[in-house]
């Protein structure tokens, strides 16, 4: 009998293969008392979820296009604070909902993984959601100076207004005079099944050489990794910040190591499978 409660909040969720990450790690501790499955919420039907959505779960992942809302409906950590955004929620009888943000380190697992040092260089985000603040205060911690890409020009003001002097708001003509070492998607486009899509504008050329990470992982090779390769760049897929984030987010809620490799071996294989 199911006993602990653990979903993931967002929408659309057809893509996610976090169920398929968790239940491995429960799996992996016998957890048998444990379950992870999806809760799809569209943005309009959020605020009337949210009261049976606490008192059915034990705790869940958020993912877009939640991330901020939902912060400002749960007690947050320091972290999540800083960053204006929640991924990873531990529910409370009487109390607000516990709020924490692993996305900063996935990312930061996810670089050290591939040995790649960001300190001190220039970075174009694009998007300005909850997955861009967390990449956006990761950067501004190493020191990166931050060219910010957003369609929604206000998002990204109030992102730059609480790193005035880290982060400028640009637009993709102005990146090449720039001269960025590195490009971090943060936003959806180019997420399974809509593979053919690109966050970087066909009219104009990818600049050349530099870093892309893309934080999508299905597909692992997206629209945009395509582009950077052949401008004889780097394309780095999002499968190991989601692990990283999604193994953080386990111990937060069990209090154990997270089995990693097991994980990521349970979503490299459905992505072969898929």
């Amino acid at each position: 009998m199911c006993k602990y409660r653990l979903g993931l909040l967002g929408w659309p969720l057809s893509h996610s293969l976090s169920p398929v990450m968790q239940r491995a790690a429960l799996d992996a501790y016998g957890l048998t008392d444990w379950i992870y499955e999806l809760i799809p919420t569209p943005p309009d039907e959020l605020a009337q979820a949210w009261p049976s959505i606490q008192s059915h779960y034990f705790g869940c992942n958020v993912t877009i296009p939640h991330k901020q809302t939902i912060a400002a409906w749960v007690q947050s950590d320091p972290l999540a604070n800083a960053v204006g955004a929640v991924n990873t929620i531990v529910f409370q009888e009487n109390d607000l909902p516990l709020g924490s943000n692993t996305d900063i380190l996935g990312l930061m697992g996810d670089l050290a993984c591939h040995g790649i040092d960001l300190r001190q260089k220039r970075v174009v985000i694009l998007g300005a959601g909850g997955a861009s603040r967390a990449a956006v205060y990761l950067l501004v911690y190493l020191g990166c100076k931050i060219m910010l890409i957003n369609r929604t020009l206000a998002r990204s003001k109030e992102i730059q207004s609480k790193y005035p002097e880290a982060v400028i708001l640009g637009k993709f003509e102005d990146v090449e005079d720039w001269q960025p070492q590195a490009m971090i998607n943060c936003t959806s486009v180019g997420m399974w099944p809509y593979i053919e899509d690109c966050p970087w504008p066909d009219s104009l050329a990818f600049p050349r050489g530099v870093l892309a990470y893309d934080m999508i992982y299905r597909p692992m090779q997206t629209a945009f990794l395509k582009k950077a390769e052949a401008a004889h760049g780097t394309g780095i897929s999002g499968i190991g910040m989601l692990v990283h984030q999604g193994a953080a987010a386990f111990t937060i809620w069990t209090k154990k190591p997270a089995p990693f490799e097991i994980m990521f071996k349970a979503v490299q294989n459905s992505l072969a499978n898929s």
